[in-house]
């Protein structure tokens, strides 16, 4: 394999990672026992999980700078990003489904982001009454916000949480702690598409609180198989929009922790398999856990008029503890369900713009 690049072999001598300038969008990988993979290099950095047992990388070396972990604002202010991750387990949870995405890995089908291209912020750290010191670590994404509560905590899927970043802009309280929050204004940011400064009709957080738990914690009923006609409008009106059964967006299940109704086009984005980057290889699995990502739906789902890129459009969207998620028919298939822009949202909402 010499002639394909510079042959390197990589070992360590407990498990950790390792950041390595290359000159290739993509290096070969052969392991001990001769199997071979591709892996991106996104940005001209190879990032790899390495162990005791020795990899071999047939690559052109690159000039890349590698920036080191990004250190911890602690601060109150919003930290812009420098590109770095403020965590190894951060930059893992965000490399398992949007490495694909950003390095066009073999067979991807094309998707949208979970968490977004890089993150937002640099390392911060927030007040959280329980965390040790009293504040917690968290990194901003277009999407939400990944945080390590307990450093000391066992390292399984919930050592990095995201936010429950959607319940505080509806709710106007800011969480500090379990039982600790701090009180604002609800946020008016667009729920979808465009701003809300050119997006007149556009629910904002502040509209869900009219239809949204925890400040209506009214259940709905079962309403499995029937088609979704509720239309959200901006003060908060729900009305009955039977021209909206053109789409026939049909509810697929009903969520009975807090009751409320999940659309079929919803679950079969919970449900998809795609190419993920799971111990440094390319696999085809499951995408998302979907309560990790988004927590537990909080409102029924509506369709909207909404602005995006300027052009008036039907979006159905409902919110979750964590998260917004949105359908446009309109959308090419594999762009009709996205999530929103939560973590931009709420920057902006805590933080200003």
């Amino acid at each position: 394999a010499a002639d394909r690049g510079v042959v390197e072999v990589v070992w360590a001598v407990d498990n950790g990672q390792v950041r390595i300038p290359s000159a290739d969008t993509e290096v070969t990988i052969i392991d001990r026992d001769g199997g071979e993979r591709r892996q991106a290099a996104p940005g001209g950095i190879l990032t790899l999980n390495v162990g005791p047992s020795p990899i071999y990388l047939v690559y052109q070396p690159g000039t890349a700078s590698v920036q080191p972990p990004s250190q911890p604002s602690t601060g109150s202010g919003f930290v812009p990003s420098n590109g770095a991750f403020a965590d190894d387990a951060m930059r893992n949870v965000w490399q398992r489904t949007d490495q694909p995405v950003a390095g066009g890995a073999p067979g991807l089908r094309p998707r949208s982001w979970i968490w977004g291209p890089q993150p937002i912020s640099g390392a911060m750290r927030e007040p959280y009454a329980q965390s040790p010191g009293g504040s917690r670590l968290v990194q901003y994404f277009d999407k939400s916000r990944m945080e390590i509560n307990n450093p000391n905590a066992p390292r399984d899927q919930w050592y990095v949480t995201n936010g429950l970043l959607v319940v505080e802009m509806l709710t106007g309280r800011i969480q500090l702690g379990d039982t600790q929050f701090e009180d604002r204004t609800p946020a008016t940011e667009a729920v979808a598409g465009d701003p809300a400064s050119v997006n007149p009709n556009a629910p904002t957080y502040a509209t869900l609180r009219s239809v949204a738990f925890p400040v209506n914690s009214a259940r709905a009923s079962d309403r499995n198989g029937q088609v979704v006609t509720a239309f959200l409008n901006r003060d908060g009106t729900v009305v009955d929009r039977p021209d909206l059964a053109r789409y026939d967006v049909r509810i697929g299940s009903y969520e009975a922790t807090l009751g409320h109704n999940i659309p079929q086009v919803f679950l079969d984005y919970f449900a998809q398999q795609g190419v993920v980057l799971e111990n440094g290889r390319y696999v085809t699995r499951q995408i998302i856990d979907w309560i990790f990502v988004m927590g537990l739906p909080i409102s029924e789902p509506y369709w909207t008029r909404v602005k995006v890129g300027g052009v008036e459009k039907d979006v159905l969207m409902q919110a979750f503890e964590r998260r917004v998620l949105t359908y446009t028919p309109d959308n090419d298939p594999n762009w009709r369900v996205e999530m929103g822009n939560v973590g931009q949202h709420y920057v902006r909402w805590r933080y200003g713009p």
